[in-house]
């Protein structure tokens, strides 16, 4: 299964303090004229110099903070700063946020993930500005950097150590972070594929239509830092 962007809309429902999206249909990202401050319920904030474009999905309607909600076949919901994602079982999906035209800096893009979806589906952080990708790919109980130079790095995956992912531009290349506290990063893999500017940006979850029990992703916050 590779990472793709879709474009889809969603349908909201749900009660004050708790959201939901769910369908087969969706949407494409925001840009640069929304987007709120940078932050997630523990530190999510103090990678940023300044904030960025951040989300700590306290909003009710999901990853509108973001950008747009991406809801194929399952369900978003919020929830006491959680995103939590719902694949629905038997079917190929696509689930989570992303944001168009956002600018990607030095700093990079990062997310804080509580709970990766269980194997054999995908979590996954996403980088595209133009006809260039990176990914950081978890698939328990492996993380992953993929980008299209055929540049592929896989290790085992500790959801404790490495509850946050970043994507990074560093002298012209690229590197693929963890950290367990989004202060303390380190590199499992770099690229020489460089990616700056402005793209889209986006952290979803995918399933195929194999497994019948996909369980659920639990996401804390994401951001793009500003140039």
């Amino acid at each position: 299964m590779r990472p793709v962007i879709a474009l889809l809309a969603c349908v909201a429902c749900g009660r004050v303090g708790f959201a939901a999206y769910g369908g087969d249909d969706g949407g494409v990202g925001g840009d640069d004229g929304g987007g709120s401050g940078s932050g997630s319920g523990s530190d999510l904030g103090t990678s940023c110099a300044s904030p960025g474009y951040g989300d700590t999905f306290e909003e009710v309607l999901p990853c509108t903070n973001f950008g747009m909600p991406v809801a194929t076949n399952g369900g978003l919901a919020t929830s006491n700063g959680t995103l939590t994602i719902t694949p629905n079982a038997n079917a190929n999906t696509m689930l989570g946020c992303e944001r168009a035209n956002s600018a990607f800096g030095d700093a990079g893009a990062f997310v804080e993930v509580s709970q990766a979806i269980p194997a054999p589906g995908q979590t996954i952080l996403l980088v595209q500005i133009g006809v260039k990708s990176a990914s950081i790919i978890v698939t328990p109980p492996f993380i992953t950097y993929l980008d299209p130079n055929a540049n592929s790095v896989m290790t085992a995956y500790d959801a404790t150590a490495m509850r946050w992912w970043r994507l990074r531009p560093v002298n012209g290349g690229l590197n693929a972070e963890t950290a367990p506290d989004g202060k303390t990063w380190t590199r499992f893999a770099s690229s020489g594929m460089g990616i700056t500017g402005t793209g889209t940006v986006a952290i979803f979850v995918q399933t195929d239509s194999s497994e019948n029990a996909p369980g659920t992703a639990k996401i804390e916050g994401i951001d793009v830092c500003p140039p």
